[in-house]
């Protein structure tokens, strides 16, 4: 009981915080304040993700998400930065300095303009009620937890009192608090309304992330460390809070969205099938196919989800999704290759071989193209 004692004593001084007030349009902190030095820090971080090769140049796409971002800003404009970075995966984050990411694999799952401006509207209640300088001051308070735990946790009964302790730590460094969420929650519902978006566009991300999800249950310690809540909780608040608004636009703006989307939609589901969680992903593509109905690329990357997992009756199904995505217009080459590459472990080597040179008459300069003439030269019959 003395080591449960000591982890509930550590975690109850690194929830402690000073309570900020929002920061105005056009504010810094006091320069003598801890929260400005939080700020050189974020401007720090800000400058090497400006040069991070993972960063989204296309000028069209960032101008598009800009002009949704100050729409949904308002008089706070001036003061945020969007960086879109290629990175699968549902997420978004907010430096305290104003510099805000948005993960690529967020805007493949996001319907519309309305669900981005969601997105956008929480993220800025992050910084504008300064939650981020509230959590560096938790991130510091929890270095303060591992230096003591060395002496405290000298002779406590509790099972690995030290990792006990860093687990605290790194709940208090990763975490905002369920009242941080909850309150970027209200100021961005009220935020896109006032923009003119629907703003149940904020419950469909959660619900949506709530399918793909599924039955996957984390562990008690990941769900301690989330950075944000689970999907339903956060779905059930945030209907709470659209029954309070006194108005309730309408606007969704899809087919803009899309348009914007567009040229990098093919390299965003590419990314999701690299993450090696076939369950999810095949969730996730099965939503998009019932949000925008099923194009050659989701097709195709449908079946490489198949292919690479290689469970009973995989190799047929992804066979199966590569014919659909070739019958469809604007069909990727590459699903000939695939077919190929199945055909040839199966032992079906006229059938590869024909799936081969498909791929090379489509795509001769493919940096795969040498491979692949490899493969042909070594079936029986080349």
């Amino acid at each position: 009981m003395r080591g449960l004692a000591l982890v509930i004593l550590l975690l109850m001084l690194a929830g402690c915080s000073a309570g900020l007030p929002p920061l105005p349009p056009q504010t810094r902190p006091d320069m003598q304040s801890d929260e400005a030095g939080f700020w050189q820090l974020a401007e720090k971080a800000e400058t090497a993700l400006r040069r991070a090769p993972t960063l989204i140049r296309d000028p069209d796409l960032n101008r598009y998400v800009r002009d949704v971002a100050c729409k949904v800003a308002g008089p706070y404009c001036p003061d945020i930065r969007v960086y879109l970075v290629r990175a699968p995966g549902l997420n978004a984050g907010m430096q305290a300095n104003g510099a805000m990411l948005i993960q690529s694999g967020l805007l493949l799952r996001l319907r519309d303009e309305a669900q981005l401006a969601a997105i956008i509207g929480h993220e800025l209640g992050h910084y504008v009620e300064r939650h981020l300088a509230d959590k560096a001051w938790r991130a510091r308070v929890g270095s303060d937890i591992l230096a003591w735990v060395t002496v405290l946790g000298q002779g406590v009964s509790l099972r690995e009192p030290n990792a006990a302790a860093a687990l605290l730590a790194e709940l208090q460094l990763r975490a905002f608090s369920r009242g941080q969420e909850q309150a970027a929650d209200a100021f961005g519902l009220q935020r896109m309304a006032a923009a003119g978006y629907a703003p149940i566009a904020a419950v469909e991300i959660w619900q949506s992330a709530a399918v793909e999800l599924g039955d996957r249950r984390a562990s008690v310690v990941n769900r301690l460390l989330a950075t944000h809540p689970a999907p339903a909780a956060r779905r059930d608040g945030l209907l709470e809070e659209i029954a309070a608004l006194p108005v309730q636009p309408e606007a969704r703006s899809y087919v803009r969205y899309q348009a914007a989307l567009a040229p990098h939609r093919a390299a965003f589901l590419a990314d999701e099938v690299r993450l090696r969680l076939p369950t999810e992903t095949l969730r996730l593509f099965q939503q998009l196919e019932e949000q925008h109905g099923l194009d050659a690329d989701l097709a195709f990357y449908r079946g490489e989800v198949h292919r690479l997992r290689g469970w009973q009756d995989d190799q047929h199904l992804a066979l199966r999704s590569y014919a659909e995505a070739l019958r469809l217009p604007q069909s990727p080459a590459a699903a000939h290759r695939s077919i190929g590459l199945i055909s040839r472990a199966q032992g079906d080597w006229q059938r590869a071989r024909a799936a081969f040179v498909r791929y090379l008459i489509s795509e001769p300069d493919a940096p795969d193209a040498a491979m692949v003439r490899a493969y042909i030269a070594g079936m029986t019959g080349s």
